[in-house]
């Protein structure tokens, strides 16, 4: 394995593992608020231009990148789209006011 090679692995890796704390805080606290949509749905059309591009290249490391890149971004989407949901039901119910006089 050449150096060119190792450091298309380490690119691979390091780029992988940044998804992951994001991730995790989002599973943690429940809270998807502060993420972007447009900003993951941009990065998700891009992890699959990059896939394309890969495969007609033949370059293992964009594929197995961009791959998983899009499998976790598509993941921060979905939770993204239910926290946002369910939370902005659970404000509704938290702040409404019964006004009826009973």
């Amino acid at each position: 394995m050449n150096i060119i090679n190792i450091i298309g692995w380490v690119a691979t890796v390091s780029t992988v593992i940044r998804l992951f704390p994001q991730l995790f805080l989002s599973i943690k606290t429940k809270k998807t608020d502060d993420l972007s949509l447009v900003f993951l749905l941009i990065a998700v059309f891009g992890n699959i231009n990059w896939i394309i591009f890969g495969a007609f290249k033949n370059n293992i490391q964009l594929l197995t990148n961009d791959s998983i890149c899009m499998s976790l971004n598509s993941t921060l989407i979905i939770l993204k789209l239910y926290y946002d949901r369910k939370n902005k039901n659970k404000n509704k119910k938290k702040y409404k006011i019964d006004i009826s006089g009973n």
